[in-house]
């Protein structure tokens, strides 16, 4: 049976779609907050469009109806940095969000820095020792990624060790840490956002993975030739090869060439 292809939602603007990110994860969290009773778990982008959906949310009326009780926000990336540092991820999206909710402080899980782990190493090995502890941390209910201009998600760059089957669920990133391919495969929802003309690259190289996946059929299962076209397209960029049939691509009309 042929999966289907990952999704994509073309919104007009980049406004519009930090928007429309920030209505779908409100009602995605109201709804499974409602209907389940155990925790749910989010692992959060440290990119704009993550970060600008954060930031919308605080405006929806209806984000006081999710039962922040249930939802852990755990992060796909962070910086070397010391806890409360600016520059750090975790403290942009307290500003954003965290900081404006009543969640309780337990369920706001931030990748440890060099003011607890002397090196990146241990603290990745801590943070999937963590990941792995809390009940129902993975599947996430949802994963949240923003791609950058050259097509790289979270801290996972072309030929990265994150990027293969056999990869731990954290590693060490050029930055600091990063969640890998591993953990991600393991996502409910996985939302991959990117907005502005300096992403026409990596989108164009993602439609066009998208396109050769949509046109297989159950024949071509066994072409060698189509096979081979279709996993050098996943391998051109990073957002590519994460991207499996529950991702859906969140892009405005400026990114797409």
């Amino acid at each position: 049976m042929i999966k289907a292809p990952p999704s994509v939602v073309t919104l007009s603007t980049a406004e519009r779609l930090v928007e429309a990110v920030a209505q779908e994860l409100v009602t995605h969290l109201l709804w499974l907050s409602n209907i389940r009773d155990h925790p749910l778990d989010v692992f959060l982008s440290g990119g704009p469009v993550g970060l600008g959906a954060l930031r919308q949310m605080r405006t929806n009326p209806l984000i006081g109806e999710i039962r922040w009780n249930l939802i852990r926000f755990w992060w796909s990336e962070e910086r070397w940095l010391p806890s409360g540092h600016p520059d750090r991820f975790e403290q942009a999206a307290r500003q954003a969000l965290l900081n404006h909710i009543d969640i309780p402080a337990a369920n706001i899980r931030p990748m440890p820095g060099p003011d607890s782990f002397s090196s990146v190493r241990q603290a990745a090995e801590a943070y999937e020792a963590e990941m792995r502890m809390c009940p129902r941390s993975y599947p996430a209910a949802v994963t949240l990624l923003d791609v950058s201009e050259d097509g790289h998600v979270a801290g996972l760059h072309r030929g990265s060790r994150g990027l293969r089957d056999d990869a731990p669920l954290v590693l060490p990133s050029p930055d600091g840490l990063t969640i890998t391919k591993s953990a991600i495969d393991y996502s409910q929802e996985l939302w991959i956002m990117t907005a502005g003309s300096d992403k026409r690259q990596a989108v164009a190289s993602f439609l066009k993975y998208r396109d050769l996946w949509s046109h297989r059929s159950c024949k071509d299962v066994g072409n060698a030739r189509k096979n081979a076209a279709l996993e050098k397209a996943a391998h051109k960029t990073p957002a590519n090869q994460i991207s499996t049939s529950h991702a859906t691509w969140f892009i405005d009309q400026a990114s797409v060439a």
